[in-house]
């Protein structure tokens, strides 16, 4: 009983930190877009 509830454990731990990862990865070149997005948006308007 204690083995399987460690496999079930892990699992969850395992999906946990990937879908950790996989969002602080995502955020982070989501920020990143979106300052180079602002970043262009400057350029443009000091050539106005």
């Amino acid at each position: 009983m204690l083995k399987r509830n460690f496999r079930y454990i892990l699992l969850l731990q395992v999906l946990f930190t990937s879908f950790f990862f996989g969002n602080a990865t995502l955020g982070y070149f989501l920020l990143r877009s979106v300052a180079e997005d602002q970043e262009q948006v400057n350029i443009a308007n000091n050539n106005i």
